[in-house]
């Protein structure tokens, strides 16, 4: 055989071998291994070089406005309609060019070009057909400790597999803690509103709040303004977190001294004006960073000092928060590792991870404080209810000793009262006329006078006893007593009582004066005065001075044939019954003849107060 012809197929074996080889890898996602890097600061180039990913960045060259670009070349397979670019991190705000265009972003959505993408969030970007060169450039402020960090080229199929995973394990654990920890803050911030003088649940919304906006912001694909700004915010709602954390539990464990809350309010002021500062003047945004980092990290530690110190003391919450803080602040450490290099910048990020820890610890807490407060509580309930008890008790006694005491104290007064007018009317009658039977001075028809007053009086006096403060059955059982007795004599009884009269109700005593004042005037009449009526009115005088009047009249001889001296015992009686009321009595001819006595007794005022007692018995 001709030596060209063993040449010409050891080549064609040696090309089919390539193709063999070569044609696999072509439906595969295959990591760009190399790019050069050009370092730009003001239009002057600081360094030109030759990189892997992952690669270290000078501290001199993480500084505002300094661009860093990546110059890559796709000279690996030929690209295909179906091909795209998965950009896994990068270590600051980027845009990407395929071949002098901006690249189209597939997942997550957003326009080309327009605005710069976080390096943060996993990113695939549509790869055309036939791209050569892929120019990534991060825009500003590096916030990482190297610049490239991971990007892969291939089948969109087979990128999307990579981007699901990074959806799953970064993405929904960020949006799912941001939204719980932003519940948390709302819930936080309902129990202040009910509860004004719960400090701690108002650090503790505002803390939950703000990490919450963090999330958002940390979450954010591409800035809608200016990435600096975008960048900036995110540590310093981490500061304030952090800050509100610990006042939250400074207040909560009792520890929130004037010094140390000073303290806290200090470096979250000077750290923001810090901010503020370096926004305007485009200077120092790294430094204050890095600032508010470890001000955040430092005030956490020292809460964190503060809740062992409680815990050591036998307090379990205390030692509970400090678990969780400390699952934080490793978490910290970790993300800290990212950004100065110690740790790889393609390793996922646990800050979020330990604050969902940190929350559900504090959830932990809450909830032994809520059981707490509710054994507590039922327990006093008990007590209470045992001591109401007790002291219901006590009171029913001490009412019942007051009621025995009062019902003795009011059988006394009425003894001592039915004594004193049985001594003074009863008693007076019946001795006159014992000692007039005694020396024969009073006739057998004045005797039985005398005895019937005498009847007439004790009358009276179980009547004022039976009926209490009632004036108007007095008056009805005091008719019903003397109509027969009159009638019997030939006077005839014209009675006219207003039913206003009914809701009148008086003492004991002063029931008794006014049916003394009347029988007194009838006795006198049917005594003296020949009359063929008498007449009985009684109302209630509701003029200025609101008042009780009682008239009897009759139709006989008058006053001055009846009585020549108007100083008769019985007229000083009635006086000085209707004077012991705080009343008058007036006793004077009638205008159509006969004899008036006119009784009037105030209703209201000082002189009503002797006699508007309560009944003395019960």
């Amino acid at each position: 055989m001709r030596p060209w012809i063993v040449w010409w197929c050891a080549l064609l074996l040696s090309l089919g071998a390539q193709a063999s080889v070569a044609e696999p890898a072509c439906h595969q996602a295959t990591e760009i291994r190399q790019a050069e890097r050009t370092v730009l600061r003001a239009g002057q180039v600081l360094d030109q070089s030759t990189v892997a990913p992952e690669d270290a960045l000078a501290f001199a060259w993480r500084r505002q406005g300094t661009q860093i670009r990546y110059r890559m070349q796709l000279d690996t397979c030929p690209a295909g309609a179906d091909w795209g670019l998965w950009v896994f991190r990068m270590g600051g705000p980027y845009r990407a060019w395929i071949d002098g265009k901006p690249v189209q972003p597939i997942d997550p959505v957003a326009l080309a070009g327009s605005q710069a993408y976080n390096g943060r969030i996993p990113a695939l970007f549509l790869l055309p057909p036939g791209a050569r060169e892929l120019v990534i450039e991060i825009v500003d402020l590096v916030y990482a400790g190297s610049g490239l960090i991971r990007v892969s080229v291939g089948p969109q199929v087979a990128l999307l597999e990579n981007r699901a995973l990074s959806q799953r394990v970064i993405m929904d654990l960020n949006n799912v803690s941001s939204t719980m920890i932003g519940m948390a803050g709302v819930l936080a911030m309902l129990v202040w509103f009910y509860r004004r003088q719960d400090r701690a649940a108002l650090w503790f919304a505002l803390a939950c709040l703000a990490w919450a906006l963090r999330g958002v912001a940390y979450q954010r694909f591409s800035y809608p303004f200016s990435p600096l700004l975008i960048e900036q915010l995110n540590p310093w709602l981490v500061l304030i977190a952090s800050c509100g954390l610990s006042a939250s539990w400074l207040h909560g464990f009792q520890g929130a001294t004037p010094k140390r809350l000073r303290a806290i309010a200090s470096i979250c002021i000077a750290i923001s004006l810090a901010f503020v500062v370096s926004l305007v003047l485009g200077q120092g945004a790294q430094l204050v960073r890095s600032l508010a980092f470890a001000c955040g990290f430092v005030v956490l530690l020292s809460v964190l000092v503060f809740l062992l110190q409680r815990w050591r003391q036998g307090e379990l919450s205390p030692g509970l928060l400090a678990l969780g803080l400390g699952a934080l602040l490793a978490g910290a450490l970790h993300d800290m590792g990212m950004v100065i290099g110690y740790a790889s910048p393609a390793n996922w990020a646990f800050l979020n991870v330990g604050f969902t820890l940190l929350l559900l610890s504090h959830v932990v807490v809450v909830s032994i404080f809520q059981i707490k407060q509710l054994n507590r509580a039922e327990h006093t309930n008990a007590e209470l209810e045992r001591n109401i008890q007790a002291k219901t008790l006590e009171l029913e006694q001490s009412y019942a000793m007051l009621r025995a005491s009062e019902r003795a104290s009011a059988r006394a007064q009425e003894r001592a009262w039915l004594n004193r007018e049985i001594h003074d009317g009863v008693g007076a009658q019946l001795i006159t006329a014992l000692r007039g039977v005694e020396r024969g001075t009073l006739s057998k028809e004045r005797v039985a006078q005398t005895l019937q007053e005498g009847l007439d009086e004790l009358r009276l006096l179980m009547d004022a006893g039976d009926l209490g403060q009632s004036l108007h059955r007095a008056l009805a059982t005091w008719r019903n007593r003397w109509d027969s007795r009159l009638e019997a004599i030939g006077l005839g009884l014209r009675w006219e009582v207003g039913n206003d009269l009914e809701q009148l109700e008086l003492g004991s005593n002063a029931t008794l004066q006014v049916m003394r004042v009347l029988q007194e005037a009838v006795t006198n009449t049917v005594k003296h005065a020949e009359a063929q009526h008498i007449t009985v009115r009684a109302w209630i005088d509701s003029g200025p001075h609101r008042s009780l009047v009682l008239e009897v009249c009759d139709d006989g001889q008058g006053l001055t044939a009846v009585r020549p001296s108007s100083g008769g015992r019985g007229l000083r009686h009635m006086a000085q019954r209707a004077e012991t009321l705080g009343g008058t009595v007036s006793v004077d001819n009638a205008a159509s003849g006969g004899v008036r006595v006119l009784l009037r007794l105030p209703l209201s005022g000082a002189a009503s107060q002797a006699w508007e007692a309560q009944p003395l018995t019960e």
